[in-house]
């Protein structure tokens, strides 16, 4: 029987990383960024389609400046707080402390950890998902598990890629 076994540790920044990739996707900062420039143009337009509000004294080049600013602070003071968060939650999860131990074979995926220890069937498997630095087992759409990929050889990813096509699990390694 074909199987994998992975030990593994998250290091904090490792962690604090990719949550905040999966959290920060490039769309998401793209839709901001456009969200942004049309704002400034909305104050540049305006007076073109009304010159009765030129755009030239410095009175009216503060107010846009001033109307920007918390545009680009706010974000930054979220995504700050954001890494907070994350920092606080490695801190506080022993598991993350301690070394996990992930099984994976043709009968399922079995977890061990400091604090529990668990069998999951195949089936009970949303997807797994290799990123650059990660892989990511998915139990539901937005719970997922990380196993840092220095600790995944590629001998052990096409073992895994055998055992998901054959039990069906959706995958892109």
């Amino acid at each position: 029987m074909k199987e994998v076994e992975i030990n593994y540790r998250v290091e904090k920044k490792e962690f604090v990383n990719h949550r905040m990739r999966m959290l920060l996707k490039p769309r998401t900062i793209i839709i901001f960024g456009l969200f942004i420039i049309l704002l400034l143009s909305l104050k540049f337009i305006v007076p073109l389609i009304n010159p009765a509000q030129n755009v030239t004294s410095e009175e009216d080049l503060m107010s846009i400046i001033i109307s920007v600013l918390p545009l680009i602070i706010v974000p930054i003071l979220i995504v700050l707080y954001l890494r907070y968060q994350f920092k606080k939650v490695y801190d506080n999860n022993a598991d993350f402390h301690h070394d996990v131990k992930v099984v994976m074979d043709e009968n399922g995926y079995f977890g061990k950890s400091a604090s529990s220890e668990g069998r999951k069937d195949w089936s009970a498997i949303h997807k797994i998902v290799r990123q650059k630095e990660m892989l990511d087992i998915y139990f539901s759409k937005q719970l997922c598990s990380s196993i840092p990929m220095r600790f995944v050889s590629s001998e052990k990813i096409k073992t895994l890629k055998e055992i998901l096509n054959k039990n069906q699990v959706n995958n892109n390694l």
